[in-house]
Protein backbone atom coordinates (compact mmCIF):
# COMPACT_ATOMS: atom_id res chain seq x y z
CA UNK A 1 0.00 0.00 0.00
CA UNK A 2 1.40 3.35 -1.06
CA UNK A 3 2.77 5.88 1.75
CA UNK A 4 0.79 8.78 3.17
CA UNK A 5 3.51 10.70 0.23
CA UNK A 6 1.09 9.16 -2.15
CA UNK A 7 -1.52 11.46 -0.62
CA UNK A 8 -0.33 14.81 -2.39
CA UNK A 9 -3.76 15.73 -3.71
CA UNK A 10 -4.75 15.50 -0.47
CA UNK A 11 -2.08 18.23 0.56
CA UNK A 12 -3.06 20.25 -2.95
CA UNK A 13 -6.60 20.21 -1.92
CA UNK A 14 -6.28 21.46 1.80
CA UNK A 15 -3.77 23.85 0.85
CA UNK A 16 -6.85 25.77 -0.76
CA UNK A 17 -8.11 26.44 2.95
CA UNK A 18 -5.93 28.76 5.08
CA UNK A 19 -5.26 25.19 7.73
CA UNK A 20 -3.41 26.76 10.29
CA UNK A 21 -5.94 28.95 11.66
CA UNK A 22 -9.51 28.55 11.96
CA UNK A 23 -12.64 30.36 12.75
CA UNK A 24 -15.24 29.70 15.95
CA UNK A 25 -18.68 29.77 13.94
CA UNK A 26 -20.27 26.84 12.54
CA UNK A 27 -23.30 27.04 9.91
CA UNK A 28 -25.47 24.07 8.34
CA UNK A 29 -24.76 23.27 5.08
CA UNK A 30 -27.93 24.90 2.89
CA UNK A 31 -27.73 24.05 -0.86
CA UNK A 32 -29.91 28.05 -1.27
CA UNK A 33 -31.96 26.38 -3.68
CA UNK A 34 -29.25 23.92 -5.71
CA UNK A 35 -30.10 22.63 -8.90
CA UNK A 36 -30.17 18.80 -7.74
CA UNK A 37 -33.27 16.81 -8.66
CA UNK A 38 -33.06 15.10 -5.23
CA UNK A 39 -30.84 16.13 -2.04
CA UNK A 40 -31.26 11.99 -0.89
CA UNK A 41 -27.35 11.05 0.75
CA UNK A 42 -25.47 8.99 -0.96
CA UNK A 43 -23.25 6.15 0.75
CA UNK A 44 -19.27 6.67 0.84
CA UNK A 45 -17.42 5.84 -1.94
CA UNK A 46 -15.42 3.17 -2.31
CA UNK A 47 -12.44 3.60 -0.66
CA UNK A 48 -13.20 5.95 1.65
CA UNK A 49 -10.97 8.23 3.21
CA UNK A 50 -12.33 11.39 5.12
CA UNK A 51 -14.51 13.85 5.01
CA UNK A 52 -13.54 17.80 5.40
CA UNK A 53 -15.64 20.46 7.15
CA UNK A 54 -14.94 23.83 6.94
CA UNK A 55 -17.85 25.32 8.54
CA UNK A 56 -17.27 29.40 8.24
CA UNK A 57 -14.65 30.45 5.23
CA UNK A 58 -14.96 33.86 5.89
CA UNK A 59 -14.64 34.61 9.72
CA UNK A 60 -12.10 31.55 9.41
CA UNK A 61 -9.52 33.51 6.82
CA UNK A 62 -10.04 37.09 8.58
CA UNK A 63 -8.77 35.98 11.93
CA UNK A 64 -5.87 34.20 9.95
CA UNK A 65 -4.87 37.22 8.77
CA UNK A 66 -5.24 39.10 11.41
CA UNK A 67 -2.79 36.35 13.01
CA UNK A 68 -0.28 36.61 10.85
CA UNK A 69 0.96 40.14 10.95
CA UNK A 70 2.60 42.33 8.89
CA UNK A 71 2.79 39.58 6.41
CA UNK A 72 -0.61 38.78 5.76
CA UNK A 73 -0.58 42.43 3.64
CA UNK A 74 0.30 40.65 1.14
CA UNK A 75 -2.36 38.27 1.02
CA UNK A 76 -5.93 38.83 -0.70
CA UNK A 77 -8.77 40.34 2.01
CA UNK A 78 -11.60 38.26 1.67
CA UNK A 79 -11.83 34.61 1.45
CA UNK A 80 -13.39 34.44 -2.05
CA UNK A 81 -10.97 36.23 -3.10
CA UNK A 82 -8.03 33.75 -1.85
CA UNK A 83 -9.88 30.89 -3.40
CA UNK A 84 -10.77 32.96 -6.96
CA UNK A 85 -6.96 33.31 -6.58
CA UNK A 86 -5.81 29.72 -5.88
CA UNK A 87 -7.59 27.56 -8.11
CA UNK A 88 -7.25 30.19 -10.65
CA UNK A 89 -10.31 31.86 -11.30
CA UNK A 90 -10.56 35.72 -12.40
CA UNK A 91 -10.51 37.78 -9.14
CA UNK A 92 -14.00 39.17 -10.18
CA UNK A 93 -15.09 35.98 -9.06
CA UNK A 94 -15.11 35.95 -5.69
CA UNK A 95 -18.00 37.72 -4.81
CA UNK A 96 -19.86 35.00 -6.48
CA UNK A 97 -17.80 32.42 -3.29
CA UNK A 98 -20.85 32.37 -0.37
CA UNK A 99 -18.10 32.90 2.70
CA UNK A 100 -20.58 32.08 5.21
CA UNK A 101 -21.59 28.51 4.52
CA UNK A 102 -18.99 25.69 5.37
CA UNK A 103 -16.46 24.49 2.78
CA UNK A 104 -16.64 20.87 2.18
CA UNK A 105 -14.88 18.11 0.68
CA UNK A 106 -14.07 14.15 0.93
CA UNK A 107 -10.95 11.88 -0.04
CA UNK A 108 -10.82 8.24 -1.50
CA UNK A 109 -8.41 5.87 -2.91
CA UNK A 110 -9.28 2.18 -4.17
CA UNK A 111 -6.74 -0.26 -4.63
CA UNK A 112 -3.36 1.04 -5.48
CA UNK A 113 -4.56 3.95 -7.28
CA UNK A 114 -4.43 7.76 -6.93
CA UNK A 115 -6.13 9.16 -4.09
CA UNK A 116 -8.85 11.21 -4.95
CA UNK A 117 -10.11 14.29 -3.41
CA UNK A 118 -12.87 16.89 -4.31
CA UNK A 119 -13.69 20.12 -2.28
CA UNK A 120 -16.60 21.91 -3.18
CA UNK A 121 -17.11 25.34 -2.22
CA UNK A 122 -20.83 27.06 -1.90
CA UNK A 123 -21.66 29.90 -4.71
CA UNK A 124 -24.44 32.02 -4.67
CA UNK A 125 -26.32 30.39 -7.72
CA UNK A 126 -25.17 27.72 -9.53
CA UNK A 127 -26.68 28.65 -12.78
CA UNK A 128 -25.56 31.93 -12.65
CA UNK A 129 -21.65 30.92 -11.98
CA UNK A 130 -21.49 28.55 -15.05
CA UNK A 131 -22.92 31.67 -17.01
CA UNK A 132 -20.96 34.00 -15.73
CA UNK A 133 -17.49 32.05 -16.67
CA UNK A 134 -19.15 30.34 -20.15
CA UNK A 135 -20.69 32.96 -21.60
CA UNK A 136 -20.03 36.58 -22.90
CA UNK A 137 -17.00 37.81 -24.76
CA UNK A 138 -13.80 37.37 -22.23
CA UNK A 139 -15.73 33.26 -21.40
CA UNK A 140 -12.80 31.08 -20.51
CA UNK A 141 -14.58 27.90 -19.83
CA UNK A 142 -16.79 25.20 -21.82
CA UNK A 143 -19.27 23.55 -19.87
CA UNK A 144 -20.06 20.20 -20.54
CA UNK A 145 -22.75 18.11 -18.31
CA UNK A 146 -21.83 14.29 -17.10
CA UNK A 147 -24.96 12.58 -17.58
CA UNK A 148 -24.57 10.25 -15.18
CA UNK A 149 -23.48 12.80 -12.00
CA UNK A 150 -25.44 15.79 -13.68
CA UNK A 151 -21.71 17.74 -12.91
CA UNK A 152 -20.72 20.42 -15.26
CA UNK A 153 -17.59 20.36 -16.40
CA UNK A 154 -15.75 23.14 -16.89
CA UNK A 155 -12.62 23.19 -19.44
CA UNK A 156 -10.25 26.02 -20.41
CA UNK A 157 -11.49 26.86 -23.72
CA UNK A 158 -7.42 27.37 -24.45
CA UNK A 159 -4.59 25.33 -23.46
CA UNK A 160 -7.07 23.41 -21.08
CA UNK A 161 -4.05 20.93 -20.16
CA UNK A 162 -2.11 23.84 -18.31
CA UNK A 163 -5.33 24.46 -15.70
CA UNK A 164 -4.45 23.90 -12.40
CA UNK A 165 -7.60 22.09 -11.40
CA UNK A 166 -10.74 20.60 -12.77
CA UNK A 167 -13.41 22.46 -12.06
CA UNK A 168 -17.00 21.66 -11.70
CA UNK A 169 -20.64 22.64 -10.77
CA UNK A 170 -23.38 20.77 -9.08
CA UNK A 171 -26.23 22.63 -7.35
CA UNK A 172 -24.89 25.37 -5.72
CA UNK A 173 -21.33 23.99 -5.13
CA UNK A 174 -18.25 24.59 -7.46
CA UNK A 175 -16.08 21.75 -6.98
CA UNK A 176 -12.27 21.07 -7.49
CA UNK A 177 -10.29 18.29 -8.12
CA UNK A 178 -7.22 16.77 -9.35
CA UNK A 179 -9.04 15.56 -12.43
CA UNK A 180 -12.26 15.40 -14.06
CA UNK A 181 -12.85 11.77 -12.74
CA UNK A 182 -12.74 12.86 -9.08
CA UNK A 183 -15.47 15.40 -9.94
CA UNK A 184 -17.59 12.64 -11.21
CA UNK A 185 -16.94 10.14 -8.22
CA UNK A 186 -17.16 12.34 -5.65
CA UNK A 187 -18.64 15.42 -6.36
CA UNK A 188 -22.31 14.15 -5.50
CA UNK A 189 -21.13 12.86 -2.42
CA UNK A 190 -19.69 16.10 -1.45
CA UNK A 191 -23.04 17.98 -2.47
CA UNK A 192 -25.38 15.46 -1.66
CA UNK A 193 -24.45 13.89 1.74
CA UNK A 194 -21.89 16.08 3.25
CA UNK A 195 -23.80 19.85 2.07
CA UNK A 196 -27.27 19.36 4.06
CA UNK A 197 -24.93 17.78 7.19
CA UNK A 198 -24.42 20.12 9.88
CA UNK A 199 -21.30 20.73 10.24
CA UNK A 200 -19.08 19.89 13.31
CA UNK A 201 -18.41 23.38 15.63
CA UNK A 202 -14.62 23.29 15.81
CA UNK A 203 -13.23 25.41 13.70
CA UNK A 204 -11.72 22.94 11.22
CA UNK A 205 -12.42 19.25 10.94
CA UNK A 206 -11.35 16.06 9.52
CA UNK A 207 -13.40 12.81 10.18
CA UNK A 208 -11.69 9.49 9.13
CA UNK A 209 -13.70 6.50 9.01
CA UNK A 210 -12.16 3.33 10.06
CA UNK A 211 -11.02 2.07 6.52
CA UNK A 212 -8.48 5.29 6.49
CA UNK A 213 -7.47 4.40 9.94
CA UNK A 214 -7.04 0.69 9.73
CA UNK A 215 -5.42 1.29 5.70
CA UNK A 216 -3.36 4.05 4.83
CA UNK A 217 -2.53 5.78 8.15
CA UNK A 218 -1.32 2.44 9.89
CA UNK A 219 0.80 1.77 6.69
CA UNK A 220 2.51 5.05 7.50
CA UNK A 221 2.89 4.32 10.66
CA UNK A 222 4.23 1.05 10.53
CA UNK A 223 7.00 2.81 7.98
CA UNK A 224 7.67 4.95 10.50
CA UNK A 225 8.12 2.07 13.18
CA UNK A 226 10.81 0.52 10.93
CA UNK A 227 12.83 3.66 10.69
CA UNK A 228 12.75 4.36 14.33
CA UNK A 229 15.69 2.30 15.44
CA UNK A 230 18.01 5.11 15.53
CA UNK A 231 20.03 6.73 18.26
CA UNK A 232 17.13 8.44 19.87
CA UNK A 233 15.18 4.91 20.35
CA UNK A 234 17.60 3.83 22.73
CA UNK A 235 16.79 6.77 24.97
CA UNK A 236 12.84 7.84 24.68
CA UNK A 237 10.38 4.42 23.31
CA UNK A 238 9.57 5.76 20.15
CA UNK A 239 9.13 2.26 19.10
CA UNK A 240 6.72 1.72 21.72
CA UNK A 241 4.66 4.97 21.29
CA UNK A 242 4.29 3.64 17.39
CA UNK A 243 3.36 0.15 18.54
CA UNK A 244 0.82 1.69 20.53
CA UNK A 245 -0.44 3.77 17.17
CA UNK A 246 0.02 0.65 15.18
CA UNK A 247 -2.26 -1.30 17.65
CA UNK A 248 -4.94 1.23 17.95
CA UNK A 249 -5.15 2.19 14.39
CA UNK A 250 -5.92 -1.60 13.66
CA UNK A 251 -8.32 -1.69 16.01
CA UNK A 252 -10.21 1.94 15.90
CA UNK A 253 -13.72 2.83 14.74
CA UNK A 254 -13.49 6.14 14.11
CA UNK A 255 -11.16 9.23 13.99
CA UNK A 256 -11.33 12.99 13.86
CA UNK A 257 -8.65 15.72 14.02
CA UNK A 258 -10.01 19.30 14.32
CA UNK A 259 -8.09 22.93 14.55
CA UNK A 260 -9.18 25.42 16.62
CA UNK A 261 -8.00 29.38 16.75
CA UNK A 262 -8.84 30.28 20.25
CA UNK A 263 -10.60 33.62 20.72
CA UNK A 264 -7.66 35.55 21.62
CA UNK A 265 -6.11 34.53 18.28
CA UNK A 266 -2.81 33.87 20.16
CA UNK A 267 -2.68 29.65 19.75
CA UNK A 268 -3.96 27.59 17.23
CA UNK A 269 -4.98 24.14 18.85
CA UNK A 270 -4.44 20.93 16.85
CA UNK A 271 -6.27 17.64 18.23
CA UNK A 272 -6.47 14.14 16.67
CA UNK A 273 -8.94 11.59 18.14
CA UNK A 274 -8.90 8.01 17.72
CA UNK A 275 -12.40 6.03 19.26
CA UNK A 276 -11.04 2.48 19.63
CA UNK A 277 -13.86 -0.42 18.96
CA UNK A 278 -15.78 -1.92 22.47
CA UNK A 279 -14.12 -4.65 23.94
CA UNK A 280 -10.90 -5.18 21.79
CA UNK A 281 -6.88 -4.71 21.59
CA UNK A 282 -7.31 -1.07 21.28
CA UNK A 283 -9.74 0.04 23.70
CA UNK A 284 -7.75 -2.09 26.17
CA UNK A 285 -4.56 -0.22 25.39
CA UNK A 286 -6.64 3.07 25.59
CA UNK A 287 -7.54 1.92 29.26
CA UNK A 288 -4.23 0.66 30.26
CA UNK A 289 -2.05 3.30 29.25
CA UNK A 290 -0.12 4.83 31.94
CA UNK A 291 -1.54 8.86 32.25
CA UNK A 292 -0.98 11.27 34.86
CA UNK A 293 -0.11 14.89 36.00
CA UNK A 294 2.24 17.17 34.84
CA UNK A 295 4.30 17.89 37.68
CA UNK A 296 7.19 16.92 37.40
CA UNK A 297 7.55 19.07 33.61
CA UNK A 298 7.06 21.99 35.93
CA UNK A 299 9.55 20.87 38.44
CA UNK A 300 12.36 21.22 35.55
CA UNK A 301 15.01 23.91 35.85
CA UNK A 302 13.80 27.15 35.04
CA UNK A 303 16.49 27.83 32.44
CA UNK A 304 14.93 25.22 30.44
CA UNK A 305 13.63 26.46 26.58
CA UNK A 306 12.48 22.28 25.81
CA UNK A 307 10.93 20.07 27.75
CA UNK A 308 9.95 16.25 27.39
CA UNK A 309 7.93 14.21 29.79
CA UNK A 310 6.80 10.71 28.73
CA UNK A 311 5.19 7.75 31.30
CA UNK A 312 5.58 4.00 30.96
CA UNK A 313 4.03 1.75 33.86
CA UNK A 314 6.50 -1.14 34.42
CA UNK A 315 5.02 -3.60 32.67
CA UNK A 316 5.41 -1.39 29.46
CA UNK A 317 9.18 -0.52 30.73
CA UNK A 318 9.57 -4.45 31.15
CA UNK A 319 8.42 -4.74 27.56
CA UNK A 320 10.30 -1.95 25.95
CA UNK A 321 13.67 -2.62 27.47
CA UNK A 322 14.71 -5.37 24.79
CA UNK A 323 13.51 -2.99 22.08
CA UNK A 324 15.50 -0.54 23.08
CA UNK A 325 18.56 -2.64 23.46
CA UNK A 326 17.89 -4.11 20.24
CA UNK A 327 18.05 -0.87 19.00
CA UNK A 328 21.19 -0.15 20.49
CA UNK A 329 22.73 -3.08 19.12
CA UNK A 330 21.81 -2.46 15.59
CA UNK A 331 23.34 1.02 15.98
CA UNK A 332 26.34 -0.35 17.29
CA UNK A 333 26.62 -2.56 13.89
CA UNK A 334 27.19 -5.65 12.47
CA UNK A 335 30.19 -6.61 14.65
CA UNK A 336 28.03 -6.97 18.02
CA UNK A 337 28.42 -10.31 19.44
CA UNK A 338 25.49 -12.62 21.15
CA UNK A 339 27.33 -12.22 24.83
CA UNK A 340 27.44 -8.47 23.98
CA UNK A 341 23.57 -8.38 22.97
CA UNK A 342 23.03 -10.24 26.11
CA UNK A 343 24.74 -7.45 28.29
CA UNK A 344 23.02 -4.79 26.77
CA UNK A 345 19.25 -6.16 27.09
CA UNK A 346 20.23 -7.03 30.68
CA UNK A 347 21.94 -3.40 31.60
CA UNK A 348 18.57 -1.83 30.20
CA UNK A 349 16.65 -4.12 31.45
CA UNK A 350 17.37 -3.51 35.18
CA UNK A 351 17.67 0.29 34.97
CA UNK A 352 13.91 -0.10 33.75
CA UNK A 353 13.44 -1.98 36.60
CA UNK A 354 14.72 0.54 38.67
CA UNK A 355 13.77 3.62 37.84
CA UNK A 356 9.99 4.97 38.45
CA UNK A 357 6.86 5.57 36.15
CA UNK A 358 7.77 8.94 34.62
CA UNK A 359 10.75 10.46 33.49
CA UNK A 360 11.68 14.00 32.20
CA UNK A 361 14.06 15.72 30.27
CA UNK A 362 14.98 19.30 29.99
CA UNK A 363 16.88 21.27 27.58
CA UNK A 364 18.80 24.31 28.31
CA UNK A 365 20.93 26.62 25.89
CA UNK A 366 22.32 29.28 27.88
CA UNK A 367 25.76 29.29 29.65
CA UNK A 368 28.32 26.73 28.66
CA UNK A 369 26.42 25.73 25.64
CA UNK A 370 23.37 23.60 25.29
CA UNK A 371 22.76 21.14 28.34
CA UNK A 372 20.42 18.17 28.90
CA UNK A 373 19.03 17.15 32.53
CA UNK A 374 17.11 14.17 33.01
CA UNK A 375 15.18 13.45 36.58
CA UNK A 376 12.93 10.28 36.99
CA UNK A 377 11.28 8.61 40.24
CA UNK A 378 14.11 5.97 41.97
CA UNK A 379 11.89 3.47 44.13
CA UNK A 380 14.99 1.19 45.27
CA UNK A 381 18.12 3.55 45.61
CA UNK A 382 20.77 0.64 45.62
CA UNK A 383 19.04 -1.16 43.15
CA UNK A 384 19.11 1.94 40.68
CA UNK A 385 22.86 2.61 41.60
CA UNK A 386 23.63 -1.31 40.81
CA UNK A 387 21.94 -1.05 37.62
CA UNK A 388 23.85 1.95 36.94
CA UNK A 389 26.66 0.60 37.25
CA UNK A 390 25.41 -2.21 34.86
CA UNK A 391 25.11 0.24 32.12
CA UNK A 392 28.69 2.31 32.70
CA UNK A 393 30.15 -0.94 32.30
CA UNK A 394 28.96 -1.28 28.76
CA UNK A 395 31.80 0.87 28.01
CA UNK A 396 33.82 -2.15 28.16
CA UNK A 397 32.24 -3.92 25.09
CA UNK A 398 34.56 -4.13 21.76
CA UNK A 399 31.81 -3.19 19.62
CA UNK A 400 31.07 0.39 21.35
CA UNK A 401 34.79 0.97 21.59
CA UNK A 402 35.07 0.27 17.68
CA UNK A 403 32.11 2.31 17.02
CA UNK A 404 33.06 5.17 19.29
CA UNK A 405 36.68 4.74 18.16
CA UNK A 406 35.37 5.10 14.49
CA UNK A 407 34.05 8.69 15.17
CA UNK A 408 37.39 9.62 16.74
CA UNK A 409 36.27 9.89 20.41
CA UNK A 410 36.99 7.86 23.47
CA UNK A 411 34.27 7.33 26.54
CA UNK A 412 36.09 7.33 30.19
CA UNK A 413 34.51 7.08 33.58
CA UNK A 414 34.90 8.66 36.81
CA UNK A 415 33.12 7.05 39.76
CA UNK A 416 34.24 9.63 42.16
CA UNK A 417 33.35 12.84 40.52
CA UNK A 418 33.35 16.03 42.30
CA UNK A 419 30.41 18.39 41.79
CA UNK A 420 31.00 21.42 44.57
CA UNK A 421 28.01 22.15 46.79
CA UNK A 422 25.72 18.94 45.88
CA UNK A 423 25.75 15.77 48.68
CA UNK A 424 26.46 11.79 47.18
CA UNK A 425 28.56 10.23 45.06
CA UNK A 426 28.05 11.80 41.33
CA UNK A 427 29.40 9.35 38.60
CA UNK A 428 30.78 11.13 35.62
CA UNK A 429 31.31 9.92 31.82
CA UNK A 430 33.18 11.75 29.74
CA UNK A 431 32.99 11.78 25.28
CA UNK A 432 36.51 13.32 24.12
CA UNK A 433 38.93 13.10 21.77
CA UNK A 434 41.72 10.27 22.03
CA UNK A 435 42.33 6.23 22.18
CA UNK A 436 43.32 5.70 25.88
CA UNK A 437 41.91 3.11 27.91
CA UNK A 438 38.26 3.89 28.56
CA UNK A 439 37.86 3.22 32.01
CA UNK A 440 40.84 5.48 33.40
CA UNK A 441 40.14 8.85 34.74
CA UNK A 442 43.50 10.30 35.27
CA UNK A 443 44.19 10.77 31.84
CA UNK A 444 42.87 13.74 29.60
CA UNK A 445 41.78 13.40 26.34
CA UNK A 446 45.11 13.89 24.50
CA UNK A 447 46.83 10.83 26.37
CA UNK A 448 48.69 13.10 28.99
CA UNK A 449 48.62 12.60 32.96
CA UNK A 450 45.69 15.07 34.16
CA UNK A 451 46.22 17.22 37.34
CA UNK A 452 46.11 15.50 40.80
CA UNK A 453 41.78 15.74 40.64
CA UNK A 454 41.39 14.40 37.46
CA UNK A 455 40.70 17.15 35.82
CA UNK A 456 41.12 17.87 32.32
CA UNK A 457 42.98 20.60 31.11
CA UNK A 458 40.77 23.61 30.32
CA UNK A 459 41.63 24.27 26.69
CA UNK A 460 40.24 20.63 26.10
CA UNK A 461 36.50 20.90 27.70
CA UNK A 462 35.44 22.43 24.90
CA UNK A 463 35.98 19.04 22.74
CA UNK A 464 34.42 16.96 25.60
CA UNK A 465 30.88 16.44 26.40
CA UNK A 466 30.66 15.11 30.38
CA UNK A 467 27.65 13.02 31.80
CA UNK A 468 26.77 13.77 35.30
CA UNK A 469 24.95 11.37 37.79
CA UNK A 470 23.76 11.24 40.91
CA UNK A 471 21.18 8.92 42.78
CA UNK A 472 20.23 10.89 45.67
CA UNK A 473 17.01 9.65 47.53
CA UNK A 474 14.22 9.14 45.41
CA UNK A 475 15.55 10.47 42.32
CA UNK A 476 18.06 9.61 39.90
CA UNK A 477 19.41 12.77 38.37
CA UNK A 478 21.71 13.17 35.08
CA UNK A 479 22.72 16.15 33.43
CA UNK A 480 25.16 15.98 29.98
CA UNK A 481 26.97 19.42 27.88
CA UNK A 482 30.47 20.90 27.90
CA UNK A 483 30.53 21.91 31.82
CA UNK A 484 26.90 20.47 33.26
CA UNK A 485 27.57 20.89 36.72
CA UNK A 486 25.57 23.99 37.32
CA UNK A 487 22.66 22.12 35.27
CA UNK A 488 22.80 19.11 37.88
CA UNK A 489 23.36 21.74 40.95
CA UNK A 490 20.03 23.57 39.16
CA UNK A 491 17.91 19.90 38.22
CA UNK A 492 18.73 18.85 41.70
CA UNK A 493 17.20 22.14 43.82
CA UNK A 494 14.42 22.53 40.93
CA UNK A 495 11.86 20.51 42.84
CA UNK A 496 11.47 22.85 45.56
CA UNK A 497 12.35 25.87 43.06
CA UNK A 498 13.01 27.85 40.97
CA UNK A 499 11.65 25.88 38.38
CA UNK A 500 10.08 25.97 34.86
CA UNK A 501 6.35 26.24 36.92
CA UNK A 502 7.84 29.94 37.89
CA UNK A 503 7.55 30.76 34.24
CA UNK A 504 4.01 31.87 33.72
CA UNK A 505 3.71 31.00 29.66
CA UNK A 506 5.34 27.64 29.83
CA UNK A 507 3.23 26.58 33.29
CA UNK A 508 0.08 28.23 31.42
CA UNK A 509 0.83 26.08 28.05
CA UNK A 510 1.40 22.96 29.76
CA UNK A 511 -1.48 23.28 32.44
CA UNK A 512 -3.37 23.36 29.56
CA UNK A 513 -3.11 19.91 28.65
CA UNK A 514 -4.61 18.67 31.48
CA UNK A 515 -3.88 15.41 33.94
CA UNK A 516 -4.02 12.84 31.07
CA UNK A 517 -1.57 13.20 29.51
CA UNK A 518 1.29 9.95 28.53
CA UNK A 519 3.74 12.22 26.68
CA UNK A 520 4.25 16.41 26.74
CA UNK A 521 6.94 17.96 24.99
CA UNK A 522 6.79 21.55 25.47
CA UNK A 523 9.46 24.03 23.48
CA UNK A 524 9.90 27.82 23.35
CA UNK A 525 10.28 28.09 20.13
CA UNK A 526 11.16 31.52 19.39
CA UNK A 527 14.17 31.46 22.38
CA UNK A 528 15.43 28.43 20.77
CA UNK A 529 15.58 29.92 17.28
CA UNK A 530 17.39 33.12 18.54
CA UNK A 531 19.66 31.52 20.45
CA UNK A 532 20.46 29.15 17.51
CA UNK A 533 21.32 31.73 14.96
CA UNK A 534 23.20 33.58 17.58
CA UNK A 535 20.51 36.30 17.68
CA UNK A 536 19.25 38.32 21.03
CA UNK A 537 16.30 35.78 22.68
CA UNK A 538 13.13 38.01 22.26
CA UNK A 539 11.16 39.64 25.66
CA UNK A 540 8.40 36.81 24.67
CA UNK A 541 7.98 33.30 25.49
CA UNK A 542 5.82 31.23 23.03
CA UNK A 543 5.65 27.77 24.29
CA UNK A 544 4.69 25.16 21.46
CA UNK A 545 3.40 21.90 22.44
CA UNK A 546 2.53 18.53 21.53
CA UNK A 547 1.33 16.25 23.64
CA UNK A 548 -0.82 12.79 23.83
CA UNK A 549 -2.50 11.09 26.52
CA UNK A 550 -6.36 9.17 26.92
CA UNK A 551 -9.55 10.27 28.07
CA UNK A 552 -12.05 8.13 29.69
CA UNK A 553 -15.51 10.04 28.17
CA UNK A 554 -15.62 9.30 25.56
CA UNK A 555 -12.85 5.94 25.75
CA UNK A 556 -10.47 7.58 22.88
CA UNK A 557 -6.98 8.52 22.27
CA UNK A 558 -5.62 11.71 21.60
CA UNK A 559 -2.89 13.69 20.56
CA UNK A 560 -2.43 17.47 20.22
CA UNK A 561 -0.03 20.42 19.40
CA UNK A 562 -0.84 23.74 20.39
CA UNK A 563 1.20 26.21 17.60
CA UNK A 564 1.36 29.65 18.90
CA UNK A 565 0.36 32.27 16.29
CA UNK A 566 3.56 34.22 16.69
CA UNK A 567 5.37 30.89 16.24
CA UNK A 568 3.33 30.84 12.68
CA UNK A 569 4.14 34.05 11.25
CA UNK A 570 7.99 33.32 12.20
CA UNK A 571 7.77 29.87 10.15
CA UNK A 572 5.52 31.73 7.65
CA UNK A 573 8.25 34.45 7.18
CA UNK A 574 10.96 32.03 6.91
CA UNK A 575 9.12 30.33 4.69
CA UNK A 576 8.32 32.73 2.24
CA UNK A 577 12.28 33.96 2.49
CA UNK A 578 13.35 30.63 1.60
CA UNK A 579 10.90 30.67 -1.94
CA UNK A 580 12.27 34.02 -2.77
CA UNK A 581 16.01 32.95 -2.19
CA UNK A 582 17.57 32.49 -5.25
CA UNK A 583 18.36 28.56 -5.83
CA UNK A 584 21.65 27.55 -4.69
Amino acid sequence: MPRLSGLRPLVLAIALLPLPLGACSSHGGADGGAAVEAVTPLPAPAGHLGDLFFPAPGATWGKARGALGPAASFLPQSFGALAATLIGLPITLSAEIDEAVPLIGAGARQGPGPVQIAVGFHVKAGDRFIGMVTKGEGARFNATVDPATHVTLLTEKVAPESARFALGVLGNYLLVAARPADLYSLGPYVVRTLGPKPAPADDLTVDLPESALAGPLLEEVRTLRAQSEGAAATVVPLGAMLDTATTLLGDASHGRLTFNLDASGATLHGRLAVTPKPGGAGAKLVSDLLVGDLKPLLELPEATTLGLLWRESAAARAENAPKQADALSRLLGSDVTADEKTSIATALSAEAAARGDWQVVGIGLAGTGPTAVVRTPVGDADRMKKALHQLVDLVRIASLKKALGGLGVRLTVDDKAVVENLPGEVTRLRLSRGTDDPRDPKKDAKGHAADKKGAQPEADLAKSIDLLYLVDGSSLYAAAGFDPKDSLRDLVKAPAGPNLGGNAPMASAIAAIGGEAAFVLVADALRISALTSGKVPPAVTAPVVVAAGRSTAPAELWARIDLPTVVGQMLFQEYSRRKGAPAQ
